[in-house]
């Protein structure tokens, strides 16, 4: 799946910097060459993207829904399948697997809650910005 977050902290902790001219060719084409700027050296890269999430399932721990138990009052998975799909909506029909993950802090985040989309079709970059640290 693609990750996002509601922060873009959360973002810079996975970026790596680009360290000089050249290093990433046709990205420097574009964005140094074609407008003119000089690279600055150490400029880091994320996307602003729009995501449609559609019917999500949540959850803290990375394997239990959030929001509902399974029979018998037991942690209800939120995968379908070893195969690591998610689990179908409850109550569709024909069954229809939800569409995205919300990881909610708690177990396993502690600060900023996690977006994960398993079909890129969902996802539109809309901007690529990019910053230095300070």
């Amino acid at each position: 799946g693609t990750y996002f977050a509601e922060d873009i902290a959360k973002n810079d902790q996975y970026c790596t910097p680009d360290q000089r001219y050249g290093d990433a060719p046709a990205l420097h084409k574009m964005l140094y060459d074609a407008t003119g700027l000089t690279h600055p050296g150490q400029v880091y890269y994320v996307f602003v993207c729009r995501v449609l999430l559609g019917h999500e399932i949540r959850t803290k721990d990375g394997s239990t829904v959030l929001d509902e138990a399974a029979a018998g009052g037991r942690a209800k998975s939120i995968w379908s399948s070893q195969s690591r799909e998610l689990a179908c909506v409850e109550g569709s029909n024909p069954p229809v697997l939800h569409h995205s993950l919300v990881v909610e802090l708690g177990a396993k985040l502690l600060r900023f809650r996690e977006f994960i989309v398993y079909h890129g079709d969902r996802i539109y970059p809309e901007y690529l910005v990019a910053y230095q640290r300070v």
